[in-house]
């Protein structure tokens, strides 16, 4: 009776933890589906020192995405030519609805990071431009539209576009 007893418990607790263990997968699921990573998306070209670029907020964690300028493929990433981001500064504009400011920084290319994200389907080097800043997007609400604008003080012909 006593090891009926026990392997009953057993059983319980076996079940107990089944269903604890499919619960959790079953949130991970859900909170997979309802903050997806989003994918690069160009925002505009480069083509003069003023870029504007208007953009549905991306249903993602705010450390899930980067500011990134898109330069020529070679420009940085020959490990032959031992070449930096090429000089620039601008500022950072991000509005909201009612042309309200959400966020506005500087950014150089001191402050960028390269990256790799650009490379496969675009034929193109990247540079972060927000790798430096925590919390930078806190503010911006997914699934509204803002409008995301750089106004360059020093620009390079060779920077390409931009993306988040």
């Amino acid at each position: 009776m006593k090891n009926i007893l026990i392997a009953s418990r057993i059983s319980v607790a076996a079940a107990i933890s089944l269903s604890i263990g499919c619960a959790l997968i079953n949130l991970e699921d859900e909170i997979m589906q309802t903050k997806p990573i989003p994918m690069r998306q160009k925002l505009a070209d480069i083509a003069d020192n003023q870029v504007t670029a208007s953009v549905i907020w991306p249903n993602a964690e705010p450390w899930s995405y980067q500011l990134v300028i898109g330069l020529p493929q070679g420009t940085i990433s020959d490990p032959s030519s031992n070449r930096r981001c090429p000089d620039f500064a601008a500022i950072v504009s991000i509005i909201g609805p009612n042309d309200i400011v959400v966020q506005r920084f500087s950014i150089t290319s001191d402050d960028t990071m390269e990256c790799n994200w650009l490379d496969a389907q675009h034929d193109l080097d990247g540079v972060i431009v927000t790798w430096k800043r925590t919390d930078l997007f806190r503010s911006c609400k997914p699934g509204k539209r803002y409008t995301v604008r750089l106004d360059f003080e020093r620009r390079s012909k060779e920077l390409n576009s931009f993306w988040i």
